[in-house]
């Protein structure tokens, strides 16, 4: 039986819904995995202002003019206007920006300039807060907000324009050509060393590309000491704590491997976590924190910051486990050519856990599951690991229930029983 705020509403807005959820196996955890949680849960949290800035490289400061206004503004808040500009600034922390997370593409306001910087200016004088905003500052964040030919897309990757300029994620300095960029990475792929592209780098994978006034191009390195230094020196402070809690030796090197990384911005060090992490298939509590996932950028090679935190769902497990112990049966029986089937495949390393913190680039559009990691040849030759966040997953459900989707496209009777009845223990 769920907790009755398990897939609770909370709000909605726009086109979204927020959902409550529980962490089912936090009450007994000893209190060294519940430390090990939370330190872990602060590094994740650290790190929220990295998405915001890598999704726009205006993000963060039209979310403070915003969050100012809507936390200072003295007027009548129930207006249309700024009942409007709400919606406006929970879509952007929805979204960590102002493009839709899903479709990419930006916010329309539903709310005036006028209102907007009457409202500014009422905050300005009669709190005295937010005064860096005016003259070019306040234009500049204006017309990205009113101007629809302004950054009107987050991520394009297809069509016959430049990517790099059709897109407004903050991976690649203004002013730098796709095709500069697709060769600034081709030459730096073709200078690696044989031991280097034996165990390739995700080049890029945690930089952002700019360029010198003469147009030389140059990778600004997500470090310690680099860009987002700050924040990465905080998440840093916290893995740090995290690993007086670790469970094994091998998830105290995982996070070691990963210090170093944040530390150097060696891509070297980033595999070394990386195979080490995928080997530790043990712990009851893992998580992932780094520049992960590819999707955002125009390009596909570089990472949007993330972190997740969960705890190992341990009936659940066992029953995948069982699956994951049969994968050359499936290798074998595979609808496929038999030219693709892997003679001694390797396992995947699959459990179902109950997440128990979510930021950056997983928060609050929360995935339902992970498989990392994603360098192919780590994952040919070391393996990798696939969670099924079932605390997610669950409230999804829950909240679905009453949606009659269930009904309308399974009309037999007993089917909707089996479904009922065993749904939770085959998702």
């Amino acid at each position: 039986m769920h907790h009755p705020a398990h897939g609770a509403s909370v709000t909605r807005f726009a086109d979204i819904e927020i959902l409550r959820y529980t962490i089912p196996g936090f009450e007994a955890l000893p209190l060294e995995r519940k430390l090990f949680v939370y330190h872990l849960s602060q590094a994740a949290l650290a790190g929220r202002d990295i998405a915001f800035d890598q999704n726009g490289r205006h993000g963060l400061r039209l979310r403070a003019l915003l969050e100012g206004i809507y936390r200072h503004y003295g007027g009548e808040r129930s207006s249309a206007d700024f009942r409007a500009l709400e919606e406006y600034l929970f879509r952007l922390w929805f979204s960590s920006g102002i493009h839709h997370h899903y479709g990419s593409e930006k916010f329309e306001p539903h709310f005036s300039r006028s209102f907007l910087t009457e409202a500014l200016e009422e905050v300005q004088n009669e709190t005295g807060q937010l005064l860096r905003f005016r003259g070019k500052e306040l234009s500049e964040l204006l017309d990205l907000i009113f101007d629809p030919t302004i950054a009107p897309k987050r991520t394009v990757q297809t069509g016959a324009e430049d990517l790099l300029a059709a897109s407004s994620a903050n991976f690649y300095a203004p002013g730098i050509k796709q095709s500069e960029a697709e060769r600034f990475y081709r030459e730096a792929y073709a200078e690696l060393s044989e031991r280097e592209a034996a165990a390739p780098p995700s080049l890029g994978l945690n930089s952002r590309l700019s360029s010198t006034e003469d147009g030389r191009l140059y990778e600004e390195v997500y470090r310690i000491g680099g860009l987002y230094g700050s924040a990465l020196e905080r998440i840093s402070g916290h893995l740090k704590s995290a690993l007086a809690y670790c469970e094994s030796e091998e998830q105290r090197q995982s996070i070691l491997h990963l210090l170093q990384y944040y530390k150097t911005g060696e891509l070297s060090a980033y595999n070394d976590y990386c195979i080490s992490w995928v080997a530790d298939t043990a712990p009851q509590v893992d998580f992932i924190n780094g520049f992960t996932e590819v999707y955002t950028d125009p390009l596909g090679m570089k990472g949007m910051w993330e972190s997740l935190v969960h705890i190992r769902h341990e009936e659940a497990s066992k029953r995948t486990a069982k699956i994951c112990q049969e994968a050359g049966w499936f290798e074998a029986h595979a609808p496929i050519d038999p030219r693709f089937r892997k003679e001694s495949p390797r396992g995947v390393s699959a459990t179902v856990v109950s997440v128990a913190m979510l930021a950056g680039d997983s928060y609050p559009a929360t995935p339902i599951g992970i498989n990392l990691p994603n360098a192919d040849w780590i994952r040919a030759e070391y393996g990798s690991k696939s969670v099924t966040i079932e605390n997610i997953h669950s409230a999804y459900e829950i909240a679905s229930e009453h949606s009659g989707l269930t009904e309308a496209f399974v009309h037999d009777a007993d089917t909707l029983a089996l479904l009922k009845r065993y749904e939770g223990t085959t998702e």
